[in-house]
């Protein structure tokens, strides 16, 4: 997503970032996190489909994830409750902010709460 904000920037400059950045709803930062849905992607939409995606914030809880079994995909929407939720934070680094940590948190229940976090950092890699 980051990448599609600042590839497709139309005046090649740094507004790519800055566009990508508020498409990240402010409760991506605080521990409740956020989650998006990759069902809201309209790859009809030559340009650039992955802006269309849905950032959400969780709230309280994020919602578990429900998996179709006749796409064989998960998703928010259609199918049986999977027993899994995950959950985005993301961290902003530094001032002027040209980088931010991106972490997944997978949880489940397997006789008490589980969970395993991936994360990777992202860096306004235009240049000026």
């Amino acid at each position: 997503m980051r990448d599609t904000f600042v590839l497709y920037d139309p005046v090649g400059s740094s507004a790519g970032w800055s566009n990508f950045r508020a498409k990240l709803p402010a409760q991506c930062e605080s521990a409740d996190g956020c989650y998006f849905d990759a069902d809201s992607l309209n790859y009809g939409d030559n340009l650039q489909p992955m802006t269309d995606i849905t950032i959400t914030a969780c709230g309280a809880t994020c919602l578990e994830l429900k998996y179709d079994s006749t796409t064989g995909k998960y998703n928010y929407l259609s199918g049986v409750n999977s027993g899994y939720s995950r959950k985005i934070n993301i961290t902003s680094i530094g001032a002027p902010v040209n980088e931010i940590k991106v972490s997944s948190t997978v949880s489940w229940a397997q006789g008490s709460t589980r969970t395993i976090t991936f994360s990777e950092n992202l860096y306004n890699w235009i240049e000026q």
